[in-house]
């Protein structure tokens, strides 16, 4: 009896330390995804912040890291849209100057995990210098799939305040200078331990709309309110740098 309750136990250490060691290496919100998440055969949305170390690095982004990560996307049944380049941080820190961003879509969340893990993920990551790198997953789809904008804004929080939501109000009347919202949806960060629990993407037809927009008297008041009532806040105003959409087939 004593030998097979040592073996019981045993086996359930062993058990523990694979989990845990799964965890470890892709981190709880990827392992949710590809395991536990009942909604893991739902769409996904991927938002992907990255910057090099160095300039050097910073403009080996593009030809080393997204553009190859778009075509392995595809090739995985996903959908990425053009990638950007940082023309302004509004608010936020000097940590929050994120040179690119890339968006896309994969057609089941558990697909994600998989994609991260992969061998050809990390040694695309490996090409470019020092990379550092946010990832926002969301299943809300908003406008995605008709989403073609060439400027954008994206506006992203951490612990939002449980009393007064100034987002909403900083966003109330954005069509007015040209805006429209394409995404606005709570975000898990997949792979860093980042805070952000919310993102918003706006799209505008030019950057002086975009810039006139952070610009008007109202919208400063509210950015303060909105920066005094978030733990973590950043609006960043990114320009199309690649036009044309790699999807699948």
């Amino acid at each position: 009896m004593a030998k097979s309750f040592s073996v019981v136990i045993t086996l359930s250490l062993g058990i523990a330390l694979i989990v845990g060691g799964v965890l470890w290496w892709i981190g709880p919100n990827l392992a949710s995804l590809a395991f536990v998440d009942s909604r893991r055969d739902e769409p996904f949305v991927v938002a992907e912040f990255v910057r090099g170390a160095a300039p050097a690095s910073t403009e080996q982004m593009g030809p080393r890291y997204l553009q190859p990560l778009q075509q392995f996307v595809a090739s995985e049944g996903g959908v990425a849209k053009p990638y950007y380049r940082l023309q302004h941080l509004a608010n936020g820190r000097s940590a929050d100057e994120w040179s690119h961003a890339l968006f896309y879509q994969v057609p089941e969340a558990q697909r994600v995990a998989q994609l991260m893990t992969s061998s050809p993920y990390a040694l695309m990551r490996e090409s470019v210098d020092e990379l550092r790198q946010i990832s926002l997953g969301t299943y809300s789809q908003s406008e995605y799939a008709n989403w073609r904008p060439s400027i954008l804004i994206c506006l992203v929080v951490g612990r939002e305040s449980v009393h007064i939501d100034p987002l909403d109000a900083l966003l109330a009347d954005v069509a007015t200078s040209g805006g429209r919202v394409v995404l606005n949806a709570q975000v898990d960060v997949l792979n860093s331990q980042a805070q952000w629990e919310r993102m918003v993407v706006v799209d505008f037809n030019s950057t002086k709309d975009a810039m006139s927009w952070l610009n008007r008297p109202d919208i400063l008041t509210e950015r303060d309110i909105t920066n005094s009532a978030n733990r973590e806040f950043a609006i960043l105003l990114y320009e199309q740098a690649l036009y044309e959409d790699v999807s699948a087939p």
